[in-house]
Parts: structure tokens; sequence; C-alpha cells
């Protein structure tokens, strides 16, 4: 066999193989996307019937795009309507958009009232935002003091990012008495 048919018959075969390749991953992408839709259309009509869950999800889908076009505002409407059932994680996602203004104006206030109701129930990312809202003056007065106790609540909890700024709070002795221990002790936790 000469030089020139081998590599017509191995570009032939490489082809082959990178155009089984390219059609299986469009297909995945494929499947994946009417999966979204899907999930979207099965959010979308327990939402409709009153579902926390089902509205914070399709919440999540209108935010990210998927199985829906992206539209933040849609978003905070079902993010709303699943914070004003009691339910942590629309309580939360309803203060994360009026802390960035994705589809509602920017209101620190609204963002603390919502993040306030997620801590309650035990939220740990709500209990960090307010601690981070505390220690930056964010919608509420700064208190260095308040910033702790929240970081602390979360921190106990395990949330890695609340015991990381806790432990800075002990290193730099703001809110707390500086303690280098206690400071490494949270911060080897997180």
């Amino acid at each position: 066999m000469t030089s020139f048919r081998k590599i017509a018959i191995f570009s032939s075969c490489a082809a082959v193989v990178c155009g089984a390749g390219i059609l299986w991953q469009v297909g995945k992408e494929n499947d994946i996307q009417r999966k979204f839709v899907d999930d979207a259309k099965a959010y979308r009509a327990r939402a409709e019937r009153g579902d926390a869950k089902s509205q914070y999800d399709l919440g999540n889908s209108s935010a990210n795009g998927r199985g829906v076009p992206p539209d933040n505002a849609e978003a905070a409407l079902w993010y709303r309507k699943a914070a004003e059932q009691g339910y942590a994680l629309g309580e939360y996602a309803l203060a994360f958009v009026y802390y960035e203004g994705k589809g509602v104006p920017r209101d620190y206030a609204e963002a603390i009232h919502w993040a306030r109701n997620a801590a309650a129930q035990g939220y740990t990312k709500a209990q960090h935002a307010l601690g981070h809202s505390y220690a930056e003056g964010q919608g509420v007065p700064r208190d260095l003091t308040e910033a702790v106790g929240w970081y602390r609540k979360a921190a106990e909890q395990g949330d890695a990012q609340a015991q990381y700024d806790l432990g800075l709070m002990y290193r730099k002795g703001q809110g707390v008495t500086q303690d280098d221990a206690e400071a490494t002790r949270w911060l080897t936790k997180a």
C-alpha cells in the first residue's frame, strides 16, 4: 500500500471518528436543552398551582435561561411567590435579586428584609449575607458585632465562607476581641 493511500485511509477514518464525536456532542447538548424545556414546563404547571419549590425552580430557570428565555423580572416574580409562602430558598433568592438589582430596582432594605426571613429559618447563605451586609453597612447601619453574630450562626452550621469571614474578624479584632487562636481555628475549618 502506498504512503498516499495509507494517509488517505487514516484521514478518512479520523474524519469519521471526529464527525461521530461532533454529532454525539450536538445530540447530547440537544438532549440537555430538551430536559431544561421539559423541566421548565413541569415547574410552571406546579408553580401555577402554588407549589413554592416549583415557583423557586421556575425563578431559577428564568434567571438562567434554562428551558425558557432569560428574564430577570420573571425570575423575581416567581422568587417573590415562593418567598411569600415562607420558602427559605425563595426568600434568599429574592433578597439576592434586590441586592443586585436584577429584574427589580436595587433595594438593600428589601434585600435585608428577605434575607432575614431566610436566615431565621437557618438558611446559612442568608445568614452569611446578613453578616456581610452588617460588615459593609449595606442596607443596615455598619455593625461589626452584629456581623460577627451572623457569620457565627452560618459558620457553626458548616458554611465555609462564613467560617473564613469569621476567622478574619478574629484575626483583625473586628466586632470581637482580636484572637489569633480563634482566627486560626475558623480559618482552618474553612
